[in-house]
């Protein structure tokens, strides 16, 4: 959309061949295209503030151990120094039809350190 944005208000018709067949301002569908790229990436914000989680997910290998969250940091510690479970991770692939890791994840009981017993 910024490109666009910017072709539009440079007086760029070549993706815009209506709006040269009719003659039509430029500057007002410039506008109305900067609205909606502000409203795009408003829209998906909370994604924006979610890439470290994200980052964390794929490519948890890889990962600073200071940044992630404090209850994650030992568990990413513990995937880092293990080469089987680092090797097993990389071979995970991540895709909407392929969950088997999450799966995985999910099913893992889950133990608090230094808990009181």
């Amino acid at each position: 959309m910024r490109l666009w944005e910017a072709q539009v208000l440079s007086g760029n018709d070549y993706h815009f061949t209506t709006l040269y067949l009719f003659n039509i301002a430029y500057a007002q569908y410039a506008e109305e295209l900067k609205l909606m790229s502000e409203q795009l990436s408003n829209r998906f914000s909370d994604y924006k503030n979610m890439e470290d989680c994200f980052k964390l997910f794929t490519t948890s290998t890889k990962s600073n151990v200071q940044y992630p969250p404090t209850h994650l940091q030992m568990e990413l510690t513990k995937i880092q120094e293990n080469s089987l479970l680092t090797s097993k991770f990389e071979d995970v692939k991540f895709t909407s039809s392929n969950l088997d890791f999450v799966r995985f994840l999910q099913k893992i009981p889950r133990k608090r350190p230094f808990s009181a017993a």
